[in-house]
């Protein structure tokens, strides 16, 4: 069962707006993406479109559970226009403790 939980986006404080968002977690609590509205750009104007961020390919490293691979998709009326995909090769910590650890 997957879950969803809804997350607030903010947009920059002198626009006075906020977009919400969804974040959809799968039954091992990952992050398998995002989904909102956000501003493209299409024919020098700014209209709202829905936009996807995706993760997959978890991997427990050093005790932390990552994403490997990320995307970043803007749903058009045309179809799916994928803008970003980068993918995890190297990963180096600053301090390799989990969050809320005995050790941090």
């Amino acid at each position: 069962m997957v879950q969803t939980f809804p997350a607030t986006r903010r947009c920059p404080p002198w626009t006075g707006m906020s977009k919400p968002g969804t974040f959809h977690v799968d039954e091992q609590g990952r992050c398998t993406h995002f989904t909102a509205e956000r501003y493209h750009k299409e024919h020098k104007r700014q209209v709202l479109r829905p936009w996807t961020g995706r993760w997959e390919d978890y991997r427990e490293i050093n005790g932390f559970c990552i994403p490997m691979k990320a995307e970043a998709v803007w749903m058009l009326e045309s179809g799916e226009f994928s803008y970003f995909r980068g993918e995890v090769t190297e990963i180096e910590y600053n301090q390799s403790v989990p969050y809320g650890s005995k050790e941090a």
